[in-house]
């Protein structure tokens, strides 16, 4: 199986066609054919049925398709990271982060790992700072304008495994309106969704302890000395989660949304785009290895 078989795979089950396909890579019909069958072979399954002089992805052709067209773009991203790591970018990126902090040191070294020219200034608590490139959460108005969406997530209950509901998949938020909670400070956009989901399954929360530290909070799931509202991507590496079980909530829905964008008021650098776009693509892969462990 090469590069160039699974090229061919996706233009047939693109065209419906072997010809058509053949003739786009620059094959005879013959040898794309030829090749078709190969990796049918080497697969062990049929992807194919011919209808109507027409070929249609079998189920299992669908299941491969959807594998084959991640592999080629992340082959696609692969090759353009590199190819940028080649041009000069250097510089300072100025960096304004109030949320998904616990995701920035690994998105840091990966990008310093491709441009080791380029220097950062990270500020969390200062909002009338300067800055090139802001993080922040989508607020009820909607994404800013020159801003592109940078994380879609659950938001997850965490519960000590000593609870009687840690057995459980997913809960009522309901069910827990008797437990401590442990939350983050009034006015964040975290305590703001929490407060307003609690007041739609009809109760205020029992607050046991609030800060503006997200690590203490998470800190505190760790330690079992309440429950607590959990990101489910921005948060899944930031504490031992031996000790808690992370719950799924029926209803009401809980999910936030996190943005990324520039400071309008002057042009970027080379260095400032090329983080956006390596940002874009780091939260994008972070969220499905999320996924694919849940």
């Amino acid at each position: 199986m090469d590069i160039e078989q699974l090229r061919l795979f996706v233009a047939v089950a693109r065209t419906g066609s072997i010809s058509q396909a053949a003739d786009e890579m620059h094959l005879t019909q013959s040898a794309g054919s030829q090749s078709i069958a190969r990796l049918e072979k080497e697969i062990g399954a049929l992807l194919f049925l011919r209808e109507k002089k027409q070929l249609i992805l079998k189920e299992s052709g669908e299941r491969f398709y959807r594998h084959v067209i991640h592999i080629l773009q992340e082959l696609e991203n692969a090759c353009a990271e590199l190819t940028q790591s080649e041009e000069e970018i250097s510089g300072i990126i100025r960096l304004q982060v109030f949320a998904a902090s616990a995701l920035m040191p690994r998105l840091l070294s990966e990008f310093s790992a491709l441009y080791p020219e380029v220097r950062y200034q990270m500020i969390q608590h200062n909002k009338n700072s300067d800055y090139d490139l802001c993080i922040n959460y989508v607020s009820d108005d909607g994404i800013p304008s020159g801003a592109d969406l940078l994380l879609d997530e659950e938001v997850l209950i965490a519960v000590p495994l000593s609870h009687p509901l840690a057995v459980r998949k997913s809960v009522y938020l309901r069910d827990l309106q008797h437990d401590n909670f442990i939350l983050m400070r009034t006015g964040t956009v975290l305590r703001k969704l929490s407060d307003r989901v609690c007041h739609q399954a009809g109760f205020e929360p029992r607050v046991v302890f609030e800060s503006d530290n997200p690590f203490a909070v998470r800190s505190m799931i760790s330690l079992g000395l309440g429950v607590a509202f959990f990101p489910q991507v921005s948060w899944s590496n930031s504490i031992d989660s031996h000790n808690i079980a992370l719950l799924h909530i029926i209803n009401p829905p809980c999910h936030r949304q996190l943005c990324i964008y520039p400071w309008l008021k002057h042009n970027n650098t080379k260095a400032v785009e090329a983080f956006r776009k390596y940002a874009l693509m780091y939260f994008d892969r972070t969220r499905k290895a999320v996924l694919t462990k849940a």
